[in-house]
Formats: C-alpha cells, sequence, structure tokens
C-alpha cells in the first residue's frame, strides 16, 4: 500500500469511527436544530405575576388560502343558519362607531356658515365672529384586535345545535370575520390572530412539510435534549392572520380557509390526505393547547403601539388554558390598566367569568352575534365615558332587544 493510499486509508476509517462516536447533538437532525434556533429567537413575554416565556410569533400558513372557495361557501351557509349575517353586525355596530366621528367647531372670518348667535356678536360688536367654520372631521383613531382560540378543545364535540356538533371554533372564526369585514368598510386598524401550543407551523408548511418537520424535530430534540424536549417541540404559538399593516384583502382567502377547517374538520383532513404536498397544514390543531395570558400580553403590547384613542382587545375562546386562570386574570388587568378594553367571549365555558371582567358566554352559536354587538357597545361606552363625552347613543334600544328575543 502506498503512503498516499495508507493515508486515504486511515482517514476514512477515521471519519467512519467519527460517526460512531459523535454525541446526541451532533446527530440531531436539520430539523432539531431549526426548532432549537426558532424557540431561542422568538420574543419572550412577561407576565404581570414575574413569569416569562417564549411565544413564537409567525404568518399563519399561506396554503390555507387554497380552501378560500369552500371557505366562502362555508360562510356563507353558517352565517345564514346561524343568524350571523354580516348586514346584521355592520348595522349594529356600524353606528356605534360612526357616531363618534364627530365635527368641530371653531370660528374665523367669512369662513363657512353663519353662526346661529350672529345676533349676539353684532350687538356686542363682535363683526369677526359672524361665522363658524366647521373643522375638518376628526376621527378618533381606532386599534381593534381579534385573538381566537385554536386549540383542539375548540374542535372537540360542544353544546349547540345537535349532539356532538363541533361548533366553537367555526363559530369564532365566523365572528372575527365578520368583525373584519366591519373594520374594513370602517377604515378601522384591525388585526385577527390565532394562538395555540402545539409544534409552530412555517408559513410555507403544507401538511406534508409540516408532518415531516414536526416528525423529524421531534426525533432530534429527544435524542438530543431528553426530558426538555417536549418544552421545546411544543412551543405557546401566535399566528398573524391579518396583521395591522396588511390589506384586508390580501387576508381574506386565508381566514376564510381557516374557516372552512374549522367548520368541516373532517372533509378538511381528507382533503389534506389526499394531496398533502399542497394542502395546508391542517394537523397543526391536533392536540394542540393553548396558554392564553401570553397570547393577551403580546397583542396588547402589539397594539399599543398603534398609537391609538380606542384600542378594543377581543378574545374569543372556550376558556380552557394551560396556564393558570389567576395569571390570565391578572394579565386582562394589566391591559385594562394601560388603558385597552378586553372582552372575553367564552364559547360553550365559563372559565371566562373567572378570566376577564368584561366577558360574555355564548352557549349556541347565534348567541355570537348579540355578544360581540354588546361587548363593542360597553367598550366604546367605557372610552368615551373616560374622554368626558356624552354617550348616550351607545345605550342599546327596545327595538334592538326585540329583535334578538
Amino acid at each position: 500500500m502506498t503512503v498516499p493510499a495508507a493515508r486515504a486509508d486511515r482517514g476514512t476509517r477515521r471519519s467512519g469511527g467519527g460517526a460512531a462516536n459523535r454525541g446526541p447533538s451532533e446527530m440531531a437532525n436539520d430539523a432539531s436544530t431549526e426548532q432549537l434556533l426558532r424557540v431561542s429567537q422568538a420574543p419572550q413575554v412577561f407576565l404581570p405575576n414575574g413569569q416569562t416565556g417564549r411565544l413564537v410569533v409567525a404568518p399563519i400558513p399561506k396554503a390555507f388560502a387554497g380552501f378560500a372557495e369552500q371557505g366562502h361557501q362555508a360562510i356563507a351557509e353558517m352565517a345564514n343558519a346561524w343568524h350571523i349575517a354580516q348586514r346584521r353586525i355592520s348595522g349594529e355596530l356600524f353606528p356605534l362607531f360612526a357616531a363618534n366621528q364627530r365635527r368641530g367647531l371653531r370660528s374665523g372670518y367669512d369662513q363657512g356658515d353663519v353662526s346661529p348667535h350672529a345676533a349676539l356678536f353684532i350687538g356686542a360688536g363682535l363683526y369677526q365672529r359672524l361665522y363658524e367654520r366647521r373643522a375638518s372631521r376628526t376621527r378618533r383613531r381606532y386599534a381593534v384586535s381579534l385573538l381566537v382560540d385554536a386549540s383542539a378543545s375548540m374542535l372537540s364535540p360542544g353544546g349547540g345545535p345537535g349532539p356532538g356538533t363541533s361548533w366553537a371554533m367555526s363559530a369564532a372564526m365566523l365572528g372575527a370575520w365578520t368583525m373584519a369585514q366591519l373594520c374594513d368598510e370602517l377604515q378601522i386598524d384591525f388585526e385577527v390572530a390565532l394562538f395555540n401550543r402545539g409544534f409552530a407551523a412555517r408559513v410555507d408548511d403544507t401538511e406534508e412539510t409540516y408532518r415531516r418537520a414536526r416528525s423529524a424535530a421531534t426525533a432530534g430534540l429527544r435524542r438530543s435534549q431528553g426530558a426538555a424536549a417536549d418544552r421545546l417541540i411544543s412551543t405557546v404559538n401566535h399566528y398573524l392572520v391579518k396583521p395591522f399593516d396588511r390589506r384586508w384583502r390580501e387576508a381574506e382567502p386565508a381566514l376564510a380557509g381557516l374557516f372552512f377547517t374549522a367548520a368541516h374538520p373532517t372533509r378538511a383532513a381528507t382533503l389534506a390526505r389526499r394531496d398533502p404536498a399542497t394542502a395546508p397544514p391542517v394537523s397543526l390543531f391536533q392536540k394542540a393547547a393553548n396558554v392564553d395570558e401570553m397570547n393577551v400580553i403580546h397583542a396588547a403590547e402589539r397594539m399599543g403601539r398603534m398609537g391609538a384613542d380606542v384600542r378594543i382587545l377581543m378574545v374569543l375562546a372556550d376558556g380552557m388554558t394551560r396556564g393558570s386562570v389567576q395569571a390570565l386574570a391578572e394579565s386582562v388587568a394589566s391591559v385594562e390598566a394601560g388603558g385597552a378594553t378586553v372582552i372575553g367571549i367564552g364559547i360553550g365555558d365559563h372559565t371566562v367569568d373567572l378570566a376577564y371582567s368584561r366577558h360574555q358566554v355564548v352557549d349556541r352559536p347565534d348567541q355570537l352575534a348579540r355578544a360581540m354587538i354588546d361587548g363593542t357597545r360597553r367598550a366604546l361606552r367605557r372610552s368615551l365615558g373616560l374622554s368626558g363625552m356624552d354617550t348616550w347613543w351607545l345605550r342599546a334600544s327596545g327595538y334592538e332587544e326585540d329583535r334578538v328575543a
């Protein structure tokens, strides 16, 4: 054997033996490494009780827009069946926002309408105040954040029309859709986000890539991290469906696809199995839990950066949190102390009674519209009352109550 050949042979044996001697962390695959990096780079959320945690914030997978056609059809069917028509929500909530778009008055010389007090001004010799000029419309700036619980419990059978009907998440999605449409009509800054706890999906994930990444990351992290693997695999996630800085028409197809997935989970899963390479990752909802308090704090901080006069955070959830109900209550109180109004709408569960000072509970899908209307009315009354404005126009009319009854 020549010297170069001997060296090559020793190098081959050394490299082969090195593979057998590599440590667990070196054997971890790329998926587990990417998951470690993703968790380490996630923003850290600080709760009022001193607890901290990482929150994986990501756009919702784009592939959900592939279910948009089915979603639009399902939205029309469900809205009609549950009496959550867009015109009903808009018809009752539109005046609440629009009435606050008030005009101010300021005087000026020969600029505008003759003042109703012109006679008094003439008698006093104040000819320069014969006219009043209306100032440009002064809009109170709103910011609305809609958080939808995307845990597995929201898809579990619950009370409602027919035994074993899974309606909680689909009702929440339809409520978020309706409020989003209204905010878009009024040109109000708003966002829609989903939250859960599980293996976090990426924006380009399909059902196939999501399952493959989850399986590979789980195997690699359990080899390299041992008992800590579960904490790294099952993260607290915050999916942005429609961020503040994105147009509604760009986000609308994805939300429609999400509604179809929630309203018809069996059909969505069947479509995903048939074509996993292009179907959205519908399995991200399977066995998913949620930690409400971290998502509430994060959404409030993001909304606070908008600089809005009126900030409304609406949470649509079933009330079951893997965190502490006490921690959630403290988080909600902290957000409200900062000037925002937090509305908790419990869907089929009364846990919101303990966590949210402003709450509504719906036991049927058709009750959701009234809960959203009442919650928004109270939020506007509180905000305008704090600013010293009269809020008589926010009171519910007998006609409205008769319509709901």
